[in-house]
């Protein structure tokens, strides 16, 4: 395995430094790099869609296909309440807040769009972005709670630094503005990260965004002023508030990793809150999960429940920790409500909108490599699966799991 992320290492710096020699200087007008600047780009006002009710009550997932005897990763529907897994194309598709449009990046005649889709059978579509040839985008589109607005991470070939920038660009739907905001040095390094990617989300109140990659911090959207919060990976979660983050840190040195202490971070203060220390993890069965994602922590809809996926004591099975909140009473990460263990590595996670349950896209080995979408009940704490994701023979397991963690692998309309 190690081995094999070593010639993927080397191929993806070679092409690289061949791409950077063949779009050195491509820069368009609407690149600005000053930050909050606007650039209009059209004023063509999208039509309501004609298919909500199709999309409603629905997860969405991470899939696999084939396109000319390639394995291609893209975005299937799984219905809840009647039959039916349509293949909607392209990795990360996420849909929107009222489950009306979904946003995906998409590769058009070999550049990187971030395009917008109406139902599930896409009747109509629109471009709202497109990357410079050999830029990359992440097939990761954040929705703004109010789905005005998509957030995406940039990738850019920066011939002055002779690497990469990064930026997160900020779409309105109707594509009339777009704005750029640049990331500090070493918050997301891609495409050969350090660490897995953890969360890219807008803050409850549609003003602030989080990412949690290599580094963490926030952008506040009207300013342009990011935050640091780390120098390092954390799990986050925005607070219910939106004035804080909760955050496990994780241990810096690599070949040691691990859950470092939890916290709370009030944005308007420089120092984050130590809500427990790691020295009692162990004791509790606390640990980062075992192979992918380091974990996953996420308040319900309406804030009154946090969850944590984690691993366990069990080698390659994870757990799901669920705790109540009470009010003006910080969280206490030793005493969970519920405890929900399961028998595979957790990757990703989605608070269904009702808050009874929480889907899981989920990894297992052994015999041989199987993914599943599963819902667990938080009422009578059993789990149902709701789809098998084929896998594709000729990927690798480090191939196709390192896909999975580079995209938007699930989510749960309303």
């Amino acid at each position: 395995m190690k081995r094999t992320r070593l010639i993927r290492f080397l191929i993806l710096l070679s092409l690289l430094i061949f791409i950077g020699a063949c779009t050195a200087g491509v820069q368009s007008a609407s690149q600005s790099r000053v930050n909050n600047q606007y650039i209009k780009v059209n004023e063509d006002p999208l039509k309501e869609s004609i298919e909500t009710d199709n999309m409603r009550n629905s997860i969405w997932h991470t899939d696999f296909t084939e396109v000319d005897g390639k394995p291609k990763q893209t975005t299937s529907i799984a219905y809840i309440e009647r039959k039916g897994t349509p293949n909607i194309g392209g990795a990360g598709a996420v849909p929107a807040p009222n489950s009306s449009w979904f946003a995906v990046i998409e590769v058009r005649n070999k550049e990187m769009a971030l395009v917008l889709k109406s139902g599930d059978k896409a009747v109509q579509q629109k471009e709202l972005f497109k990357a410079p040839k050999g830029d990359r985008l992440v097939a990761w589109p954040a929705w703004s709670p109010g789905g005005d607005q998509i957030a995406i991470i940039h990738v850019q070939l920066d011939k002055k630094r002779r690497g990469l920038s990064y930026s997160i660009i900020i779409a309105d739907i109707n594509g009339t503005n777009i704005s750029r905001h640049m990331l500090p040095e070493g918050t997301v390094r891609f495409p050969v990260a350090m660490a897995p990617f953890n969360k890219f989300s807008w803050s409850p109140d549609g003003k602030k965004i989080l990412i949690s990659w290599d580094k963490a911090g926030v952008l506040n959207v009207d300013t342009g002023r990011f935050t640091g919060m780390s120098d390092g990976p954390i799990i986050a979660a925005w607070a219910p508030d939106s004035n804080s983050v909760y955050y496990f840190g994780m241990n810096s040195d690599i070949r040691k990793r691990g859950l470092d202490n939890f916290y709370k971070r009030d944005l308007d203060s420089e120092k984050s809150i130590k809500l427990a220390d790691k020295s009692g993890f162990k004791q509790n069965g606390l640990r980062h999960s075992w192979c992918c994602a380091y974990g996953n922590l996420g308040f319900s809809p309406s804030g009154s429940k946090l969850m944590f996926a984690g691993g366990s004591n069990n080698e390659m099975e994870d757990v799901i920790r669920v705790y109540s909140i009470e009010r003006d009473k910080p969280v206490d990460i030793f005493k969970p409500s519920q405890k929900l263990p399961i028998d595979a590595v957790i990757i990703s996670t989605q608070w269904a909108p009702d808050e009874k349950s929480i889907a899981v896209l989920a990894v297992r080995v052994k015999p041989s490599l199987e993914l599943t979408v599963e819902i667990l009940s938080l009422e009578t704490q059993k789990r149902k699966t709701v789809t098998k994701i084929d896998v594709p023979g000729n990927l690798s397991e480090i191939e196709i799991i390192d896909s999975i963690g580079f995209s938007k692998s699930l989510s749960w309309t309303q």
